[in-house]
C-alpha cells in the first residue's frame, strides 16, 4: 500500500483499468490520490504522451495546483531515473505545460477551439464568467418573451 492512503485512496490509484471519479471532502486527499494515480498510469503506458490523460477538476486553483504537483513528481522521477528512464522522464516533463489537466470548462473549450468549424462557432470565443452568465440570460429571456409577445 502507499504510504499514507487509506484503503478506498490506495484502490482509487491502483485501480487502472477504467475511468474514475474521485469525489471527497476538502483537504481529504482527493489532488494527491489523482497525481498518484496519473502519474501510475504514465508509468504503466510507457508509449503514452502526457497529453493521452486527462484530469478534470472543478476550479482553476485545483487544476493549477494539480499541473505543478504533477510536475514536481516527474522532475523526482527524472532525478531518481536511471539512464534507461531518464529520456522518458524528461520527455514527460517537457510536455506539463500542456498537460490536459483542467476544469470542466476549460477542457470543453478546447475541444470546441480545436473544432470550431465543424461546431458551427467562432475559435475566438469566450466563456462566460459567473456574474455574466445570469445577466446574458435575463437578457435573453427578456428578449425572447419580448419576441413572443409580439
Amino acid at each position: 500500500m502507499t504510504a499514507g492512503f487509506t484503503p478506498d485512496q490506495e484502490r482509487a490509484v491502483r485501480i487502472t483499468d477504467r475511468n474514475l471519479i474521485v469525489n471527497a471532502g476538502a483537504g481529504s486527499g482527493k489532488t494527491r490520490v489523482l497525481v498518484e494515480r496519473y502519474l501510475a498510469l504514465l508509468a504503466q503506458n510507457p508509449d503514452w504522451p502526457l497529453n493521452a490523460l486527462v484530469a478534470i477538476t472543478f476550479t482553476r486553483k485545483a487544476a493549477g495546483e494539480m499541473r505543478d504537483r504533477v510536475r514536481r513528481e516527474l522532475e523526482a522521477r527524472l532525478a531518481a531515473a536511471g539512464p534507461a528512464e531518464s529520456d522518458r522522464w524528461a520527455a514527460l516533463l517537457a510536455q506539463v505545460d500542456s498537460a490536459r489537466i483542467d476544469t470542466i470548462h476549460g477542457l470543453c473549450a478546447s475541444v470546441l477551439r480545436a473544432n470550431a468549424a465543424e461546431a458551427g462557432i467562432d475559435p475566438d470565443f469566450t466563456v462566460l464568467d459567473e456574474a455574466e452568465a445570469p445577466v446574458l440570460l435575463a437578457d435573453v429571456i427578456d428578449a425572447e418573451l419580448a419576441r413572443a409577445a409580439a
